[in-house]
Order: C-alpha cells, then structure tokens, then sequence
C-alpha cells in the first residue's frame, strides 16, 4: 500500500507517467520480495522436527533470496529521485536532498550482488556492508518519505479543491453571461 500512495503522489508530479509507473511496479516487487523471504523462514519453523540442515537449508535460502532479490527497490528508488528533482513547483513536494538520498540508497543495493562471495567480513550477508546499512539506512528514508507523504497528500488535496473552486467559480461566470445575453 505505501507504494501505491507513493506511486499516486509521483504521477501527479511527473509529466508523463512511465517513472512513475516504473515505481510502482518496483514497490509491489519489493513487497513480493520480502512475502517470499517470509515463506522460506515460515516453511523451516512450521517443521521444526525436520533435520536440521533442512531448516538450515530454508534459512538460508530466505535470507538469500531477500538479499539479491531486495535490489528490485532500486526500480521504486529511482524513479522517486528524479520524479522528485524534476517537481518545478517553487516549493516541491518532496526536498531534493531526500532525492538524492534515495538514488543514494538504491545505488548502494548494488553492494548486495557481491555478498555470495563473502562468508565473513563487511560484505557477508551478516555485515556491515550488506546487513546493516542495506536495512537500517533505507528503512530511515522510507520513514522519511512517508512524513513528506504525508505533507504532500495534504498540499495535493489543497491544490485539487481550489482548482475545483475555479472551475466552478469559471463556470458560473459562463453561466451568467449565457443568461444575460
């Protein structure tokens, strides 16, 4: 659902409107990415009998699929910074430092297709590189978006109801010289 809010937002800032469908799709990609993660890691402990290098297995095998599958957030990522460099209203919806900081943040999902060759270190799956950061840092930018979502929803209902206001205002105007005349 954020995705879908984010994707509703985007279109109305963007001219034409592939990007933005570009970061919807890439939203519901991301959200089928961590649903599958979860069926692995549900599958082991619905089983916990099973040998353990079967629940092993279906561990690794969620954690995986999470890591090298999670760079589709880069196809919603993306999108929203140039979307939102792009926004030529005198005060844009969303600033564009947080722009930037989200092609930040997809450009370094790139650091996850390395993380197979790393058992231990910065680059393992349990690093700082390709743990800690690949979470901890996007999920702050999402937490960040959602508060300018939230201010940029509120400013697009504004701008919609006085457009709906001058249009019926233009209106009755016609209206009234058709009576007249």
């Amino acid at each position: 659902m954020w995705a879908v809010g984010l994707f509703r937002i985007m279109v109305r800032i963007e001219r034409g409107r592939i990007l933005s469908y570009i970061l919807l799709i890439g939203g519901v990609l991301t959200a089928a990415d961590l649903m599958f993660s979860c069926f692995f890691w549900l599958t082991a402990a619905f089983r916990p009998e099973q040998d353990p290098s079967l629940i092993q297995l279906l561990y690794d095998s969620g954690w995986l699929w999470l890591d090298l599958a999670f760079g589709v957030a880069m196809l919603y990522m993306i999108p929203f910074g140039i979307i939102a460099l792009r926004d030529t209203r005198t005060e844009p919806l969303f600033p564009k430092w947080l722009a930037w900081l989200g092609i930040w943040v997809a450009m370094e999902f790139l650091a996850e297709l390395i993380m197979p060759y790393f058992r231990s270190g910065p680059f393992s799956w349990s690093g700082l590189i390709n743990f800690w950061i690949p979470f901890v840092v996007p999920a702050a930018w999402q937490v960040t978006v959602s508060w300018f979502m939230l201010k940029a929803s509120r400013r697009l209902n504004e701008e919609y109801e006085s457009e709906l206001a001058r249009a019926e205002q233009s209106e009755l105007a016609r209206a009234g010289q058709t009576a007249a005349g």
